[in-house]
């Protein structure tokens, strides 16, 4: 499983976009049962203070669902923490056509986001 977190500050590096993020940090596994060595709260820490130390704000949040849909479980839903960011969801149910969903979530409220690739 991989999850990612999207940072950035007022400007994007990239392509100068109010708000873009210009950096992404990967918090990847290669399993649910191997997590070579580091448990899912160490990688969590480690991706956490990469970010403190660096002073950026998290503008996203970025992980899969295997075998359901691009939407907030539950646990997601609980899980949200950031009022602010955006939760990517990527479904890899059909691993054809991968589907990408973004949303906002407050207070238990789940709101779709438009999710433009270019």
């Amino acid at each position: 499983m991989n999850r990612g977190v999207q940072s950035g500050g007022r400007r994007s590096i990239a392509d100068g976009m109010p708000g873009a993020a210009h950096r992404q940090v990967m918090a990847t596994r290669p399993s649910p049962w191997n997590l070579g060595g580091l448990s899912v709260r160490e990688l969590a820490r480690r991706v956490w203070n990469e970010i403190d130390d660096k002073g950026w704000e998290v503008r996203g949040i970025v992980h899969s669902h295997t075998h359901t849909e691009a939407y907030p479980s539950e646990t997601d839903v609980r899980q949200a923490f950031l009022p602010d960011a955006w939760y990517v969801l990527v479904s890899l149910m059909d691993r054809e056509q991968p589907m990408i969903r973004g949303f906002s979530i407050r207070e238990g409220d789940v709101l779709e986001r438009e999710v433009m690739i270019r």
